[in-house]
């Protein structure tokens, strides 16, 4: 799995726990690496931001390409919702990027930020959950 990185929590913020296990150890290593990532974007500088954005886009896209690979081996009934969750995130991210090369005074990091960390906080706590109790349950 990737290599887990130790990194200060968001903003010196006490209540930025990492996400809660949920028992299948590569979906928890991902969201653990992401979280850890999360963190280090908020406490860098503006300087060291983009390369952190792309390292996090790309565990994005690494996390949903193994979870939809596991979803297919285990005949998950949820995958094409659960695959079509993935996509709108990765629209978003798509256009912010497209904005950031064409438009670099008009994008705010820190929006684009909070706005992904949201979702996959609800993503995790939600349709990641549902995953990993069907497959702790099958």
């Amino acid at each position: 799995m990737g290599t887990h990185y130790t990194l200060p929590a968001a903003s010196g913020d006490p209540n930025q726990r990492p996400p809660e296990p949920e028992g299948v150890a590569d979906i928890d290593e991902d969201h653990l690496e992401m979280h850890d990532l999360f963190a280090a974007f908020s406490a860098a500088s503006h300087a060291t931001r983009p390369r952190l954005l792309d390292r996090l886009t790309g565990m994005i896209c690494l996390h949903f390409d193994r979870e939809e690979r596991m979803m297919r081996r285990a005949a998950y009934p949820g995958l094409e919702r659960h695959r079509q969750a993935h996509s709108f995130l990765l629209a978003q991210l798509n256009r912010f990027a497209a904005l950031a090369e064409n438009c670099p005074n008009d994008v705010s990091e820190d929006q684009l930020m909070t706005f992904v960390e949201s979702w996959i906080d609800d993503h995790f706590a939600s349709e990641d959950r549902m995953f990993c109790d069907f497959l702790r349950n099958h």
